[in-house]
């Protein structure tokens, strides 16, 4: 089920680091460690670009200690970070 997707193509872990949501880490952990992949994009972003980009620092401290890559870098070669 976590690895299911949204008629957005936007999976679990994306939906909770989204802009629309509040980042909440206790969700983004029990994601992570039901086997949601860490750092599979959507929409060429990844979880911890979309976290960045919607100012939920918790959330990006979290993928970050858990390993999520912060060097991968989207179609225009950016990080978000």
């Amino acid at each position: 089920m976590v690895r299911e997707r949204n008629r957005d193509l936007m999976s679990p872990l994306q939906l909770a680091v989204c802009d629309e949501a509040r980042g909440c880490c206790t969700v983004v952990r029990s994601l992570l460690e039901a086997g949601a992949s860490i750092d599979e994009p959507c929409w060429d972003v990844t979880p911890l670009m979309a976290a960045a980009a919607a100012g939920h620092s918790e959330a990006v401290q979290l993928l970050l200690e858990l390993g999520a890559d912060a060097a991968l870098r989207n179609g225009a070669r950016y990080t978000r970070m």
